[in-house]
């Protein structure tokens, strides 16, 4: 049987956990914003909060980032957060990662970071995206745009490839039938078909020149199309298309046919087709 002293203890211990209340996370997100600044941050009434940055006035983009305190008046509160900033082409451009500190006293918390450099003009056009996490939870993103600087970083990021045959007229895209196997008494041109997000959707129309190569089933090279095309600046995704072949059927080898797209100077697509002999 338990002593008077111990079963006091116990139920103090009891009493306690029940009236313990217990906050999983301590923060609701609110918003994100960007804006400019230098190496040194500017104090927040200063801030122009924007998502269009011209490269010849821009140093580091920075995010902020507005939480509404749950634990507001309890207890203070420490955080992991981190940002990551992604490049046109999708490829990580910079990380960067601190506490934050937020007190008992404050109802509403800001925190920021950025990423860039300390002169101007060092950004290339573009969209680019920031994704912020809190304690390696993903919480929320932004998206900005560059420019007035050079195109010189990719302005389409590559999805897939695809093939269809087609006369000297290139069907529209519902009535166009895509396969990887065409007859040889059928097939006329050949067309590649590449699929890519536009990297300039809504800051400016898009310039791209693609230079495709088709390769016989002897590795020889059979023909080189050019394709130079301008997305409209509203085309969030495109469809790019261009062939090799004759107007006639009848007149392709049998064999499988390796086809490669380059754009930049580098590969971004590439695939097989089969001419069957039937």
């Amino acid at each position: 049987m338990l002593n008077r002293k111990t079963a006091l203890f116990i139920f103090s211990l009891i009493l306690l956990l029940s009236t313990t209340k217990v906050y999983p996370q301590g923060y609701k997100y609110e918003s994100i914003k960007t804006y400019e600044a230098g190496e040194n941050d500017i104090n927040r009434e200063s801030r122009v909060y924007q998502t269009s940055f011209n490269s010849s006035s821009t140093r580091y983009v920075m995010c902020e980032i507005t939480l509404k305190n749950s634990l507001y008046n309890i207890q203070p509160q420490t955080h992991k957060a981190k940002w990551i900033y992604y490049k046109p082409d999708g490829s990580v451009f910079g990380t960067v990662s601190d506490d934050w500190a937020i007190e008992t006293s404050w109802e509403t918390t800001w925190f920021s970071r950025g990423w860039g450099w300390e002169d101007m003009g060092n950004w290339e056009n573009g969209k680019y995206l920031i994704e912020f996490y809190m304690n390696d939870k993903y919480v929320s993103s932004i998206s900005f745009f560059i420019e007035g600087g050079n195109y010189s970083a990719a302005t389409i990021r590559y999805n897939s490839i695809r093939f269809f045959e087609c006369g000297s007229t290139v069907p529209n895209q519902e009535n166009r039938t895509y396969a990887t196997t065409f007859s040889k008494s059928s097939s006329r041109y050949i067309y590649y078909e590449i699929y890519a997000d536009n990297l300039l959707y809504n800051v400016r129309s898009n310039d791209v020149t693609f230079y495709a190569t088709y390769y016989k089933p002897n590795q020889e090279i059979f023909g080189q199309p050019i394709l130079n095309y301008n997305i409209p600046s509203s085309w969030e995704q495109v469809y790019l298309h261009h062939g090799w072949g004759w107007p006639e059927p009848g007149n392709w080898d049998a064999g499988n046919y390796y086809v490669e797209v380059k754009y930049l100077g580098s590969v971004i697509a590439s695939g097989y087709f089969t001419i069957s002999n039937y």
